[in-house]
């Protein structure tokens, strides 16, 4: 009668399914955790260079030395103290030449190469975590996940509003009827009406249950439940307003700032354009590839057609994985900045040392093919240091 728990860790599959709960904010969390090996609270020299490879740098130990002084200098770091959380987060955010940007699809595949290849870092994270935080600081977390699963606030989880952090747990996918059971006997087992629900406080008890007959999660499993309800909430919330008239209208306006022939459809240039803004730094040959599997998936046949105003709506409001969904903040500043005011391509770039493996993307967009033919940077081995 108990939810079904197990977790296969210490496997990349695994590893990564846990990733795709994590908001940004806790993928950078974690990132910093394990790349602070000293765990001082700051990324020396040699701790930031395992990640800077992720975000494109590929140079020499001197070339290092003096890319990390750059980044002190124009963050006003000291090079001796190192760069502090803080500053890791606006680093890793800051799409332009001074920043260290990475998408959510790098910052989860990061991750899972780090814990794959430093156990030890997590172990002594987990330790010191568990030190740490208090027991307060888990009851906050988990009224803070109860209220996500709460949706009609009655304080009370049904049976659907407790499916929603069941699976988060590990339990098994169930149809309507099997769940209904298995709620039935999980109300049961812990003295609760299955027709009224489950308490915050009776959540508190079975996620703390060590027993078999418990539902235990650790803080690190409740940090990921947490994100992934978050992250949940708001693309319910990003789904809603997609089609609004507001948004719509700033998507077409955008859409015909970038149709430079007014033609009522994006070319291929006039499509990289857009790209670029959001990050995209491939050659022309994987951009035509990439143009083509989108024309692809809006032509009615087998000829590719380009993407007019509506095809142009459904991408940039596509939340998935593989969608290229923009912020309205993010139209609004292409408007400011204009069509034209992309990122440099890689040619005219001012020189910085570049792994040639690196990826040439560097944005929340998921250019599958583009992705494919650069494939995952590699993460650097362990250093003595870090």
């Amino acid at each position: 009668g108990m939810l079904p728990m197990e977790y296969h860790r210490g496997t990349r599959k695994a590893l990564g399914a846990q990733r795709r709960q994590l908001s940004r904010e806790e993928l950078v969390n974690r990132v910093f955790d394990i790349l602070d090996g000293d765990c001082d609270g700051n990324l020396s020299r040699a701790e930031l260079k395992r990640y800077a490879g992720w975000s494109g740098f590929g140079g020499t130990e001197e070339q290092w030395v003096l890319e990390f002084s750059r980044i002190c200098a124009e963050t006003k770091a000291s090079e001796s103290v190192g760069v502090d959380r803080s500053l890791f987060a606006k680093l890793i955010n800051d799409r332009t030449e001074v920043g260290l940007f990475i998408d959510n699809d790098g910052l989860r595949d990061m991750l899972t190469q780090l814990q794959i290849q430093t156990p030890q870092h997590l172990q002594r994270k987990s330790q010191k975590a568990a030190a740490t935080v208090s027991e307060a600081s888990r009851r906050d977390f988990l009224r803070a996940i109860f209220k996500l699963c709460d949706v009609d606030r009655d304080g009370l989880l049904d049976a659907k509003e407790m499916q929603a952090f069941a699976v988060r747990t590990g339990a098994a996918d169930m149809d309507k009827t099997q769940w209904k059971e298995e709620f039935e006997i999980l109300c049961a087992d812990n003295g609760a009406d299955p027709s009224r629900g489950i308490s915050v406080q009776l959540l508190e008890k079975m996620v703390n249950d060590k027993s078999e007959s418990g539902c235990y999660c650790d803080d690190d499993e409740l940090r990921a439940i947490k994100g992934a309800l978050e992250l949940e909430g708001r693309e319910v919330a990003m789904r809603a307003a997609a089609y609004s008239p507001e948004r719509t209208a700033l998507v077409h306006e955008v859409f015909r700032m970038f149709d430079t022939d007014g033609d009522g459809r994006l070319g291929e240039q006039e499509l990289r354009a857009f790209a670029e803004h959001l990050g995209f730094k491939g050659s022309e040959a994987q951009w035509a590839e990439e143009f083509r599997s989108i024309c692809m998936q809006g032509g009615a046949g087998s000829e590719p057609v380009p993407p007019d105003a509506n095809r142009f709506l459904v991408l940039v409001n596509d939340t998935a994985e593989s969608g290229w969904y923009c912020t309205d903040e993010e139209l609004r500043r292409m408007l400011e900045d204009g069509p034209a005011a992309a990122r440099p391509r890689p040619a005219e770039a001012p020189p910085r040392p570049m792994s040639s493996t690196a990826s040439p993307l560097a944005s929340p967009l998921r250019f599958s093919e583009v992705a494919a033919a650069s494939g995952p940077p590699a993460v650097a081995p362990t250093s003595p240091v870090a």
